[in-house]
């Protein structure tokens, strides 16, 4: 159990000058990070610190700690039934993956391994999450059902397993045909995993008696293995996987699709044509259903969510271990960074109001670039490290707020968007992109007539921001990105031509909208209308999915073109051949010469740009002009248009240098105040004992955010009520009685028994709830109009936080009304039944434990950093 250590909390208004030139430096050990620090020769730490002790030394010497639940940790499990090397993989055999929730102490690696700075968890979504009260029955659920049975329970799923498969257990160690039967772990070296995976390993050699090969590997040497080779090889059966979360959104289905389905290419083989490819057809068409947004009511759709969890679970692909309290130490005066609960500080709108003492800063991170990684921007900058610069380089036009997950967000209101449901009628001259003539043609041409929805965007930066070689963007370069999505996203070769413009893996990384678009119509030189299949209960999720926005110019995108279409490199980092990135110079030095030949006689894309005239030869000339001469200025090709651009990579020490963009169309503060900090207070009078009749009062709340009554305009309030024996999870009936004063009803006549009160207060705006909890009785009686006079309890819980930075929150209309709302049940029913599991969580005691467990959770997430 994790015990909550002392709050603090301080805002980081700008002060100071801003910030202007930034150095990032490669420092991989921590401890020489931190005393770089200490001694002024850095500023700040772009990969999160990970000791307590060194980050509480920091502490005192003044520095401001940043913490977000940024990391996530898992127990990554290769099932591949029929190994090539004709080795047994026990993994294939469900109940051994069942075994490892069982087996895995997530209280005791979150608290003996990361000192406090973790949360224990099952699945990507934490108490900080938005939508994380709509999935806490099922979460609830699970975890009541792993606390009861525990590790005996794991070994016995796993003894099953192993005789099921004609193992036998001799001299205190299982074989199988004469061989050990062994595990191999593959266990990541540069953090805490390594701690993770030698527990893991520990307790599958000591506990469950099986021989483990220890395989210890750095980011790259995992990656080769994991990801890039066929599973059925067996040369992993475990890795100590690891995330970080970099944004928010509502409505987020993506997690559960990411980690619980194949849909997306995110399962052991990621759907790469030869491999052993793991599939799931039960949870890939619910996955396939909330991508496809056939869900129509927010009540369906989360629905779906628990199912999907439910049945990843039991599949157990992954075994989640904890979320981390990832720190980042900024020196003291800098200021400007963006808080959030669960996305990293380095994110865009911090290095547009980053502030400081002086104009430059230098900071460090364990790598800039390693060789092999990908930086570019079809398929590529999918590590952690990467970010920081991706970040600094590039700006959205519509995406989701990093506090709260609010989406179809315009940072600095540059856009505006409507979305037009249908179906609708797409317009004969709108724009196809037909991926097999390899070029655009009218809707009429290709009898595209009807979308399921259209987005019309005013894109207020077009014709005013820049790319960082100097051309002003333009429709040009968001019909490039379609040009390049669809080329490399299909293979269209024949029985006499090979389709080198196709990246096998490319599909994974632009699902959304090589499955959704369907036209884009130009309305003027900043306006278009996108025609989309994408659905989804939130218009602003639609906005976001469909927006056409580009952070690259049509220029770079020709230039990689160039190169790929040679059939010798790759956009995506899982695919087998030497991978496009944009830091590499014999890689740079080709893709710019391949462009100047192209200067007179542009590739036959481009050549249609210009004919349908959204671009002239002396424009497209001016494009070429200006990659060369960035190219001989900067000697890479990082061009993106954001708030910082990368003006050096010395690649033999691994440092790298960003400058400020002089004239960047959006104010250094244009959105501070719509991602600041907001805090939440509430107060809870409840009854411990009272009637089961529908409309009898729960609970009476008052709620402040910062200092302010709640109102609907600042809050949402979830009222929850979850049923001891059967994990039914009720909303209460919220309704306003005064200033900042709520009453919580049932919403119908409730079955009698124990029941566990949880009230949830998000600010809107950011997603870090205030909390109350208390363990009531419901019985039948004779009055239903009033509480009864039993003992009651006054609770006041108020959320604080450290300094934080920048997917998922979901707000319904019933909890956010002044008026009366109606009910809301979530049950999931199914369990693991091969196994024999029985539905567990009849004990009431034990849910308690469950409940106030994740209350702590709660109360721990914004802490000082101290025993």
């Amino acid at each position: 159990m994790l015990v909550p250590l002392l709050p603090v909390f301080h805002t980081s208004a700008q002060q100071g000058v801003l910030v202007d030139k930034v150095t990032i430096a490669r420092i991989e050990d921590e401890n020489t990070a931190a005393q770089s620090l200490l001694n002024g020769e850095t500023q700040a730490r772009l990969f999160a610190m990970e000791k307590v002790d060194t980050v509480n030394n920091l502490q005192k010497h003044g520095f401001n700690i940043v913490r977000a639940y940024s990391g996530l940790v898992d127990i990554y499990v290769n099932p591949a039934p029929n190994c090539t090397d004709g080795s047994f993989n026990i993994f294939a055999d469900r109940r051994a993956r069942l075994a490892l929730q069982f087996l895995i102490p997530r209280d005791q690696i979150a608290t003996n391994v990361y000192k406090g700075a973790a949360l224990p968890t099952l699945t990507s979504y934490i108490p900080m999450m938005p939508d994380y009260p709509h999935l806490l029955g099922t979460l609830a659920r699970w975890q009541s059902l792993i606390d009861s049975k525990g590790k005996k329970y794991g070994l016995q799923l796993l003894k099953e397993a192993l005789l099921a498969n004609g193992a036998q257990l001799k001299d205190g160690k299982w074989y199988k045909d004469g061989k050990p039967v062994t595990v191999k772990f593959i266990i990541r070296t540069e953090d805490k995993r390594k701690d993770v995976g030698n527990i893991v390993a520990d307790i599958l050699e000591k506990e469950a008696n099986l021989t483990v090969k220890r395989i210890y590997k750095d980011f790259s040497g995992a990656y080769q293995i994991v990801y890039r080779s066929d599973p059925a090889k067996c040369e992993w059966s475990l890795y100590t996987e690891g995330w970080g979360i970099t944004g928010m959104t509502q409505y987020n289905y993506d997690d559960a699709v990411w980690f619980f389905s194949s849909i997306w290419g995110s399962m052991p083989g990621r759907g790469t044509p030869g491999y052993w490819n793991y599939a799931n057809k039960t949870i890939d068409d619910i996955a396939m259903k909330l991508d496809e947004g056939n869900y129509t009511t927010v009540d369906a759709f989360y629905k779906a969510i628990n199912k999907l969890i439910d049945l990843g679970l039991q599949e157990s692909i992954r075994a989640f271990v904890v979320a981390t309290a990832d720190m980042y130490p900024f020196a003291p005066g800098i200021t400007g960074y963006v808080q959030s609960p669960i996305v990293y500080p380095w994110n865009t709108y911090t290095w547009l109001n980053l502030h400081y003492t002086t104009d430059t800063i230098r900071v460090s991170n364990r790598y800039v670039y390693k060789s092999g990684w990908s930086w570019n921007p079809m398929g590529g900058w999918q590590d952690m490290y990467s970010r920081p610069v991706v970040d600094a380089i590039t700006w959205p036009a519509v995406t989701s707020r990093p506090t709260d997950g609010k989406t179809g967000w315009s940072p600095g209101h540059t856009t505006t968007w409507k979305v037009e449901r249908g179906p609708v009628k797409v317009p004969g001259d709108a724009l196809v992109y037909d991926h097999a003539l390899h070029k655009f043609v009218n809707a009429s041409e290709a009898n595209v007539t009807t979308a399921i929805n259209a987005v019309t965007y005013n894109l207020g930066l077009l014709g005013k921001i820049k790319f960082h070689d100097g051309t002003t963007e333009s429709l040009a370069d968001l019909l490039s990105r379609y040009y390049m999505i669809f080329e490399y996203s299909f293979d269209d070769s024949t029985n006499t031509t090979n389709d080198t413009r196709y990246d096998p893996n490319l599909v994974y990384d632009w699902y959304t909208t090589v499955n959704n678009f369907v036209a884009i119509k130009i309305n003027n030189d900043t306006s278009v209308t996108v025609y989309t299949n994408y659905k989804s209960v939130d218009d602003g999720r639609i906005a976001g999915a469909s927006s056409p926005w580009t952070s690259f110019p049509l220029e770079l995108y020709a230039a990689m073109d160039t190169l790929a279409r040679t059939g010798n490199y790759y956009f995506d980092i899982y695919n087998n051949g030497e991978i496009i990135h944009l830091l590499s110079p014999d890689q740079c030095s080709a893709m710019v010469k391949n462009l100047q030949q192209l200067k007179d006689n542009p590739p036959d894309w481009v050549q249609q740009l210009i004919k349908m005239g959204y671009l002239t030869m002396d424009e497209w000339k001016a494009r070429v002009d200006h990659l060369v001469s960035f190219y001989n200025s900067y000697h890479h090709l990082v061009i993106g248009n954001g708030p910082f651009m990368l003006t050096s990579y010395d690649a033999t020490n691994d440092v790298a240098t960003l400058k400020r963009v002089f004239g960047f169309p959006v104010p250094f503060n244009a959105v501070a105040q719509e991602v600041a900090y907001k805090k939440a207070e509430l107060q809870v009078k409840a009854e411990e004992l009272t009637s089961n009749a529908k409309g009898t009062p729960i609970a009476l709340i008052n709620v402040k955010i910062n200092g302010q009554p709640g109102t609907k305009d600042n809050v949402v309030i979830y009222p929850l009520l979850v049923n001891l024996k059967t994990f039914e999870l009720t909303t209460l009936t919220l309704e306003q009685m005064g200033n900042g004063q709520y009453k919580a009803s049932l919403p119908k006549d409730m079955p009698e028994g124990q029941y566990q009160l949880m009230i949830l207060a998000y600010p809107i705006g950011y997603s870090y709830p205030a909390q109350y909890q208390s363990v009531l009785t419901l019985q039948h009686m004779a009055a239903t109009t009033s509480t009864s006079t039993s003992t009651t309890s006054t609770t006041t819980s108020t959320t604080t936080s450290t300094t934080t930075s920048t997917t998922t929150s979901t707000t319904t209309t019933q909890t956010t009304s002044s008026t009366t709302s109606s009910s809301t049940t979530t049950q999931s029913t199914s369990q693991p039944t091969e196994t024999g599991t029985k539905k567990g969580g009849s004990n009431a005691a034990l849910w308690a434990s469950v409940i106030i467990i994740i209350v702590i959770i709660i109360g721990a997430a914004w802490y000082a950093m101290k025993k």
